[in-house]
């Protein structure tokens, strides 16, 4: 092999970023996956193109540190909500989904030569499914279809198997598979699997009751990735089975719109994914593919074992559970496509001797067939799956007005907007109210670069001069001429002796807006909080319930990846239970109702329930109605005695 042309390390960086950048843009001009695009780009400028670059042990090493990544966050961006709504189902649905093409893997791999552990790990590589269709079903609004569900939960079951038998096979190369060997690994797995899922989301919550900022929360989240990834290969398992472990473990820490989690998510798509699927790329020897008989029957005997397969356990399941045939046909389309944990499988098995360049060969040839196909497929038969648009509810929180009044920005505050705004695709507003041109000018750097200034939330700054007698009314005037759906206020770091409780700017807003107004007193930082607690009592609502409380409640504990628990008098249970189901310990168990949300009885001492059940790490949210009475600091005032009695933090809703 001739020495590549490019020897400098500035210009081998170079055509890196640049194969990173050009590739995914050309390819989705001619409507195919970015992964595609990397792959050809690899091909392109590989050894076994115009030899642009070879595979250096840096590029391998930067590869590595992309499929532990590619892992990762596969394991980070699976939706749990949906896999709880639906794990019965996603697990009947995974039984079909994997043991048909396991079945058929171990057929064509006997075929071609391959020993018995080999072709059950090739039939494991294709048995999983990647969700590259995944930005259509968000584009197409048919993410809560049933069947989209089951298919997307049935993501967890079959990667974990796969990257089981992936451990099973290659810890036994070298020896035989005996039965204390296997013995000892299932323990030491299931040890394993067990301290990460449930050691690094307490660890993460301590972690983050006591550390907080973009930097460290971004270090903390690698530093468990590859602890994860080194103590998985420590005990005989592969590094991408620890990183999809820690994937699912913060996935169930953090929320998936967080900031530190974009930037995970953001570092990882941006630079060490691309990296690993472009180094697969320039492994590929095209001409030997393409002149290769034997590899192009191989790689149309995947396609077709994929393509099979996948149909016959998505009818199946449509059979079970009487779905339609756009749900079959979507269903299909999603789970054929073949990336993250069939690219890291076929490519540690080809490392560790059990697959010939032919098999690496044809499985490219395959996934690159099914990354093709599975968008079309999604888009042309998930259109069919599209609730109508009438009737659709649309988010109420669209548009956040955040009032910034001091000199220092309230960071916590501005987080919890922005998690808002960015689940509903929303915009949010921070508003920069100072006395003079000079304030203004000085706190608006500040803003800019703060809180809530990330990729993935959309901001608009305002700025509005004021008297300091006068903030309230100017809120209020731009609260209107923002058309803002919602105005969010930081309770005030000291009320002084004023009797109104969250002080008399925060009070004037609530009862002068035309818009619902939230006010947060936030003693925790975000990421550790642990539940999202609505209360509602006699004294907090009034007589009638308004469900817009409910579904406000219930959007901040999905933007925070929370559990919601709603305590109320007996007087709002029976329509709460026929929401969401009978209470804890009459008739279900806990979280069975929608959403997974629980209700417990609040008896007529509020103030002493609530101070009984929340702990420091929950989010209050009480929702105020009636006249301003209710947001007096006096004896006897709901808010006020919860706030004197809990540690939590607090966040009262008002709607008009």
């Amino acid at each position: 092999m001739p020495n590549p042309i490019l020897q400098e390390p500035a210009a081998i960086f170079l055509a890196v970023i640049a194969v990173i950048f050009i590739a995914p843009i050309l390819s989705e001009r001619v409507r195919l996956p970015g992964i595609v695009g990397l792959i050809l780009g690899g091909i392109f400028i590989g050894p076994h193109g115009i030899n642009l670059l070879s595979l250096t042990e840096t590029i391998e090493l930067f590869g590595a540190v992309g499929l532990i990544y590619l892992m990762f966050n596969a394991g980070l961006e699976i939706d749990l909500e949906q896999f709880r709504a639906f794990r019965n189902r996603s697990l009947l649905f995974f039984l079909a989904s994997y043991l048909l093409p396991q079945a058929s893997g171990i057929i064509i791999g006997r075929a071609f030569g391959l020993s018995w552990p080999a072709a059950v790990l090739l039939g494991a590589a294709y048995a999983s499914h990647t969700l590259v269709a995944y930005p259509v079903l968000s584009r197409l609004g048919i993410l809560r279809n049933e069947a989209v569900s089951v298919t997307v939960g049935a993501t967890i079951f079959t990667d974990v198997a796969s990257l089981l038998v992936l451990a099973v096979v290659e810890g036994s190369q070298g020896g035989a598979l005996s039965l204390f060997f296997l013995g000892r690994l299932i323990i030491l797995a299931v040890a394993y699997a067990l301290l990460i899922l449930f050691g690094v989301p307490r660890l993460g919550r301590i972690f983050f009751r006591y550390f907080s900022g973009d930097v460290v929360e971004f270090q903390f989240v690698l530093v468990v990735l590859f602890i994860a990834a080194v103590l998985a290969e420590w005990i005989g398992m592969h590094t991408i089975v620890g990183a999809f472990l820690a994937g699912l473990a913060l996935n169930n820490t953090l929320a998936r719109d967080s900031r530190v989690v974009q930037q995970v998510l953001f570092t990882g798509e941006s630079l060490f994914v691309p990296l690993f699927l472009m180094t697969v790329g320039m492994r590929l020897d095209v001409v030997g593919v393409f002149t290769s008989g034997r590899t192009v029957l191989l790689g149309l005997a995947l396609a077709v074992a994929v393509y099979v397969t996948k149909l016959a356990a998505a009818w199946l399941t449509g059979q079970l559970f009487d779905y339609g045939r756009a749900q079959v046909l979507t269903a299909w389309g999603l789970s054929q496509a073949q990336a993250a944990a069939t690219l890291a499988t076929i490519l540690v098995g080809t490392e560790a001797g059990l697959f010939p360049e032919l098999i690496f060969n044809g499985a490219i040839l395959m996934i690159l067939a099914t990354s093709v196909t599975s968008p079309f497929l999604v888009q042309r038969f998930g259109a069919g799956l599209k609730p109508p648009e009438e009737g659709v509810a649309r988010p109420r929180l669209r548009r956040i007005l955040v009032p910034v009044t001091r000199d220092e920005a309230p960071e916590a505050l501005l987080n919890l907007a922005a998690r808002l705004t960015r689940q509903d695709d929303g915009l949010l507003l921070p508003l920069n109210l100072a006395s003079d041109e000079q304030n203004l000018s000085a706190r608006r750097e500040q803003l800019r670069a703060g809180p809530g200034q990330d990729p993935e939330t959309e901001v608009e700054l305002l700025d509005r001069i004021s008297e300091d007698d006068a903030e309230a009314d100017e809120i209020l005037k731009e609260a209107v001429e923002s058309e803002a759906s919602l105005i969010m206020l930081a309770w005030p770091a000291e009320t002084g002796e004023d009797e109104r409780l969250p002080g008399k700017v925060a009070d004037d807003v609530v009862w002068g807006a035309t818009v619902p107004v939230a006010i947060a007193d936030l003693q925790t930082p975000l990421n550790a909080l642990e539940r999202v607690l609505l209360v509602i009592g006699a004294h907090t609502v009034g007589v009638k319930l308004d469900d817009d409380f409910v579904d406000a409640a219930m959007e901040v504990g999905e933007a925070l990846a929370l559990p919601l628990v709603v305590m109320a008098t007996d007087h709002y249970l029976e329509r709460l239970e026929a929401r969401f189901g009978p209470r804890e310990g009459e008739g279900e168990e806990k979280g069975d109702g929608e959403g997974g949300v629980q209700l417990i009885r609040l008896g007529s001492d509020v103030v002493a329930a609530v101070a009984e059940e929340a702990g420091e790490h929950d989010l209050i949210v009480m929702p105020i109605m009636g006249s301003q009475k209710r947001l007096t600091a006096e004896e006897g005032r709901v808010p006020y005695g919860v706030r004197n009695e809990t540690k939590s933090s607090l966040l009262l809703l008002h709607f008009p």
